[in-house]
């Protein structure tokens, strides 16, 4: 679910900048190698719990949730990266504070839009279309038709995901992390839209149970 962005010209401390970075989006520092959570094979580990949904008809009871565990290993490793490089970037005396803001930045913005947010979309989408199937009574002929779906919307769903969940961390969550929250409507906001931002997740994922119980 991702883009390959091209590297921001940045001073190695200038951090405030541009905050917020695509899955691919290298963050910007002096170092000039390939990164290898964003730029290599390793950046399809962030796919995987898409397609353990979009293969879980077909999976042992164990897979899905082991899909969702290589997911988060990936978003774990790419923090670790980034508040690594956070850490080198930074003046003395501001090492801690840059590497924590980088990290949970981050750390946020993975979780929400590399694993979370399309994980839950797209088995609204599989079950959705395994109902639909269902109950024309097409489940033998068409059994692989909700998988196919699934990862035919994988692809589709990568940019709107990754605007939407850009737009929502710079009026809620990276304000927070930033320092940024100057007045109380400030506060109200963010906190309203962090809310808001944490709970689509939960919401699909209770609709692709609620679809499934509607198959007959």
């Amino acid at each position: 679910m991702y883009a390959i962005h091209p590297i921001a010209s940045h001073t190695p401390h200038a951090t405030h900048a541009k905050r917020f970075n695509k899955r691919f989006k290298i963050y910007a520092t002096p170092y000039k190698a390939v990164d290898p959570y964003r730029e290599t094979s390793l950046r399809y580990m962030g796919y995987a719990n898409e397609l353990g949904e979009a293969f879980t008809t077909y999976l042992p009871e164990w897979g899905l949730p082991a899909s969702y565990c290589v997911a988060a290993s990936y978003v774990m490793f790419d923090t670790i990266d980034k508040g690594q490089k956070a850490y080198d970037a930074a003046d003395e005396g501001e090492k801690f504070q840059d590497t924590l803001r980088i990290s949970a930045e981050t750390l946020t913005w993975q979780m929400l839009a590399s694993v979370f947010w399309p994980g839950s979309i797209i088995r609204v989408i599989v079950n959705a279309s395994a109902t639909m199937i269902s109950n024309r009574d097409l489940d033998d002929q068409l059994h692989f038709l909700p998988t196919l779906i699934g990862l035919m919307a994988i692809p589709v769903i990568v940019k709107p995901i990754d605007t939407t969940v850009d737009k929502l961390m710079e009026n809620s969550v990276s304000k927070v992390i930033n320092g940024e929250i100057k007045t109380p409507e400030d506060a109200s906001a963010a906190f309203m839209t962090t809310i808001g931002s944490f709970s689509v997740p939960p919401i699909m994922f209770f609709i692709a149970a609620a679809i499934k119980k509607l198959k007959t």
